[in-house]
Parts: C-alpha cells; sequence; structure tokens
C-alpha cells in the first residue's frame, strides 16, 4: 500500500486515497507470460477470467465506486485471474485430441448473450452493487473488496471447467463431441462443451473430412 505515503481525501469525502492507484483493471504487456493455468501451448490466448470489458462495465462516472477501487490491492493479470484456452484452430489441427475439456476462447466470449455479459452481472450484483449500498453507511474495507474481486475469479473458474465438459448423456468433453460433431444424434449438442457461454449458440459442424477427400479426388479427375 506504498509504505509511508502521503494519504489524499477522495472527491467523495469519505475514502483516504493514496496518491498511486493500487488496482491495476486493464490488460499490461506481461499477462500472457503470468499465465499459467490452463492450455498454454499450440494454438492459444491468455484469457482474463475477470475479463477486462466486463470490469469496465461498471458505472465509472460514480466517484465513491472509482474511490473504492483506487485503494484496492488487486491487478487483473494476477496469475490467479488468467488461464490458457485454445483457440478453434487447435481443436482442427489436433482433431479434439488437445486440450481435453476446455472451451474455446473464441467461442461466445464477446456475445451479446456470451461470457463477458455474464461476467459483467456477476460483477455488478456481487461488487459494484454492494459498494453502492454500503456508500450509506461508510463500511468500506479494501480487503473485502479484493475478497470480492478473487471470489468472481474463482467463481467463473469453475464455470470454464464445467462447461468444457458438457455433452449429451454418456458423451461428454470436447474429444467425444469433436469426433461426434457429424453425427446426426449429436447436432444440438455438439457444440456445448466448446462454448464459453452459458448458453451456447448453436453451431455448424463443417464438411466431413470424408467430403473434402471426394471433392479432392472429382478436382483431380477435371485437372
Amino acid at each position: 500500500m506504498g509504505k509511508g505515503a502521503k494519504e489524499a481525501q477522495s472527491s467523495s469525502g469519505h475514502i483516504e486515497k493514496y496518491p498511486e492507484r493500487l488496482s491495476r483493471l486493464t490488460k499490461n504487456s506481461t499477462y500472457r507470460r503470468n499465465t499459467t493455468d490452463g492450455f498454454t501451448s499450440g494454438d492459444w490466448q491468455s484469457h482474463h477470467i475477470a475479463c477486462e470489458h466486463a470490469v469496465a462495465g461498471r458505472n465509472m462516472s460514480d466517484q465513491f465506486l472509482e474511490d473504492c477501487l483506487w485503494i484496492t490491492d488487486w491487478d487483473i493479470n494476477n496469475p490467479d485471474n488468467l488461464t490458457g484456452l485454445p483457440l478453434n484452430s487447435q481443436y482442427r489441427k489436433s482433431n479434439g485430441l488437445a486440450p481435453i475439456n476446455l472451451p474455446s476462447h473464441q467461442v461466445d466470449h464477446n456475445t451479446s448473450d456470451g461470457y463477458t455479459e455474464e461476467c459483467k452481472d456477476w460483477l455488478k450484483l456481487n461488487v459494484w452493487n454492494t459498494l453502492v449500498d454500503k456508500s450509506k453507511t461508510h463500511e468500506i474495507n479494501a480487503e473485502s473488496i479484493k475478497d470480492q474481486l478473487e471470489e468472481c475469479s474463482t467463481v467463473f473458474t469453475s464455470k470454464i471447467k464445467r462447461r468444457g465438459m458438457r455433452g449429451p448423456k454418456g458423451h461428454k468433453g470436447t474429444l467425444l463431441c469433436w469426433q461426434n460433431r457429424h453425427n446426426p444424434s449429436f447436432e444440438n449438442e455438439w457444440f456445448k462443451p466448446f462454448s464459453m457461454a452459458e448458453d451456447p449458440r448453436k453451431r455448424h459442424p463443417g464438411v466431413p473430412s470424408s467430403v473434402w477427400d471426394k471433392m479432392s479426388n472429382i478436382f483431380k479427375q477435371l485437372k
């Protein structure tokens, strides 16, 4: 907390602030190197679990809320808030073999009903609204705010892991769903473990390799 630093009174009149902000709420240049959990080889990206756009969805014009975050020692780029997730190309290249049971970082992340919106709603309900309510009683504790933000990371880490295990009864997880994506009985289920969202959008499985092989032979005969 900047030992010995001089405190300054916030404009809200209730919170003592240090000259330098303690929280970091945007990506930095090292977050990928900080990522040690999840899938971190092949075609992958680092995912902020309590993600930047969700955190930025707060009411930034609320000075009391901003003052609370100013004194909270929480970094969005902390390893506990990061996990490696595969790209769609990783599943295509590995034929679904790697990774196992992790959604793709490109599927239902920033859609209108996707992961980011869900995370934004969770933060509003469990963190931002709580702080606004406490502004009336002035009962503010920076460690408590940090705990709430860390809880968001914990909650959504569990959600990501559970979502990678979805699929038809007895055929759950990314590998089995990928291998059966062209099976008519999997039409409404195969895409679910690859989605980051609670309610995955239905997707087309693409053209089977057997069809491409036939088309390739036709093209060769036409030459």
